[in-house]
């Protein structure tokens, strides 16, 4: 009897399940529809109050008592393109050392103890424009860890011992990035496309990060931290009167300083194509990257770019899921995306794996896709579908008053307007067919295209020889 109403219950969740499936029949275009049928996409209804501090500081406010949480982020105009050459990976060791620091009070070790002690976590870091720093604590605790945060920014416990501790640091990275294939071709794309000795393909190397001294660390430090280039966003458990006060006490002591400028030197783009095969040996599948250029995010073509770009590449329904993947079973996972930046281009790519003997067809299958796109364009039907996924998608980017905060930063910091998501959703939703064939005839390059393969080249050189001259290189070391 016991195992008779085991079988009974499996039995009602099988028609439960089968009740489902035939209540359902319908394309994945109806589901679609259905789905994106909901009230109109808007942003999150919260409340951001913005202010600057005499010294330039600029905070943002988004109160949120769902949690006794306070999280921080601050973002700070800055990073790799201050970074004179010959000391490739600096702003890693200025990120390290301000974590390593601590600060006056809790130097060291010390600084981590503190903020173990009241269950706070902060990080450092960074890139090659900015840097960000993240805090996240109860809100009770969040005054004194907020000014220990700000001494370290402030006054930085620079010296000797944690400069040799992120300089090996870093070269354990250095010896380790070559060992994801996935890595590697993603990063030696954008050198292909950018230039291996420009600003935008720079590595640090054994050689550089030996270089860097202490004077180095100190003098990008007063470079970059001066009022005007730092941005404060707050979200989490606080009254807006009382965490101005706090902020503009602590904040407010910085040095006003002289603002950084972003000033980029502009990439040359080959317009040729170009053939890359990456050797990594004793590899049985190969990582390929295809595309060229990108846009940029200011641009009036932006919103049918993105259209352009969910078609193509957006998930499950796009055309190279649906081609290359699912009818053609060339890859085992495909994704890409027309990027789009503020200071300097994107990179518009295709990236997929597969198995070394089917390398040859996934390159001509994405190849034509492009070619496809670019000639015969898309269908009204795709648009509309392509439309109410992107803007169903931005909701559940934004789902939380901390992301919106981070878009609101990243607004703020690239000098566009806070209302800049209410803008593209309005774009989104006037984009029209003829919009989308238009940006593919201009963005999309078929005979312009870069294609970089990393794998066994013993395997893949017969393989490959079709399409012509390869140039071959080993991974940067």
């Amino acid at each position: 009897m016991k195992h008779y109403g085991y079988l009974v219950v499996i039995f009602c969740l099988l028609a439960m399940v089968a009740g489902g499936c035939a209540e359902r029949k319908m394309n994945t275009n109806e589901t679609i529809k259905r789905l994106c049928a909901r009230e109109e996409v808007k942003w999150p209804s919260y409340k951001i109050e913005s202010l600057v501090f005499k010294n330039g500081v600029r905070v943002y406010l988004l109160p949120n008592h769902e949690l006794p949480l306070i999280h921080v982020e601050i973002k700070i105009k800055g990073g790799g393109f201050l970074v004179p050459e010959g000391k490739e990976g600096l702003e890693n060791i200025l990120s390290q050392m301000l974590r390593l620091g601590g600060s006056k009070d809790y130097p060291g070790e010390e600084m981590d103890t503190f903020l173990e002690d009241r269950a706070a976590e902060l990080s450092i870091d960074f890139g090659l424009l900015f840097g960000t720093i993240n805090l996240d604590c109860l809100s009770e605790n969040f005054a004194p860890i907020l000014h220990q945060v700000v001494e370290v920014l402030s006054s930085p416990n620079f010296n000797e011992k944690d400069l040799m501790l992120a300089k090996q640091r870093l070269m354990t990275i250095i010896l380790r990035r070559n060992d994801n294939q996935d890595e590697i071709a993603m990063r030696e794309f954008k050198r292909l496309i950018y230039g291996r000795n420009t600003i935008y393909g720079r590595l640090p190397s054994p050689v550089s990060v030996s270089s860097i001294t202490l004077e180095d660390v100190e003098q990008l430090y007063n470079r970059i931290f001066v009022g005007p280039d730092i941005y404060v966003g707050v979200v989490g458990d606080f009254e807006p009167g009382e965490m101005t006060s706090l902020l503009e006490k602590e904040f407010g002591t910085l040095r006003k300083g002289k603002p950084v400028e972003i000033s980029l030197p502009h990439p040359h783009f080959s317009p040729h194509r170009r053939y890359v095969l990456i050797d990594k040996r004793g590899t049985n599948q190969s990582f390929i990257v295809i595309g060229h250029r990108g846009g940029w995010r200011k641009s009036p073509d932006f919103a049918p770019l993105q259209v352009m770009n969910m078609i193509l590449s957006g998930g499950f329904s796009g055309r190279l899921f649906q081609d290359i993947r699912t009818k053609m079973g060339l890859a085992y996972a495909i994704f890409g995306r027309f990027g789009c930046r503020c200071f300097y281009p994107g990179v518009f790519f295709v990236g997929l794996k597969t198995k070394n003997p089917s390398t040859a067809r996934a390159i001509e299958a994405v190849e034509g896709e492009l070619e496809r796109l670019y000639t015969k364009g898309v269908t009204e039907k795709e648009v509309e579908e392509a439309k109410m996924q992107f803007l169903n998608t931005l909701v559940f980017r934004y789902d939380s008053p901390q992301k919106v905060m981070e878009r609101c930063l990243y607004y703020a910091t690239r000098g566009m307007p806070l209302d800049s998501f209410k803008k593209l959703i309005r774009d989104i939703k006037a984009v029209h067919r003829a919009d989308v064939n238009r940006v593919a005839r201009l963005y999309i390059h078929p005979h312009r295209l870069k294609v970089l393969v990393v794998g066994d080249r013993h395997s893949l050189q017969k393989e490959l020889s079709s399409f012509g001259k390869w140039e071959y290189y080993i991974p940067a070391p």
